[in-house]
């Protein structure tokens, strides 16, 4: 099975995960998953207006393939929620 490689950046963190897949479909559907997950950790509490966090995928000579973004932001002027 081919190997994938999962970046996660948060904030000043970087994460590298190594996942053996059957393909790019099956890397995709991963990436879905995990960044489900993500989401549901990061939003409870942690995650703020003017942060984000991205997970991209690469195949085993280091393309990327993927990418799955989330930035929050407020567009009202001075209604910042914590």
């Amino acid at each position: 099975m081919p190997a994938y490689v999962f970046t996660i950046d948060y904030l000043q963190n970087r994460e590298l995960v190594e996942v053996n897949l059957p393909d790019d479909i099956g890397a995709w559907r991963e990436a879905c998953g995990s960044a489900g997950e993500l989401f549901n950790e990061v939003v409870q509490g942690r995650f703020c207006q003017g942060q984000g966090w991205t997970l991209e995928v690469s195949n085993e000579a280091k393309l990327p393939l993927f990418r799955i973004s989330v930035t929050s932001e407020s567009l009202l002027i001075g209604n910042d929620v914590a």
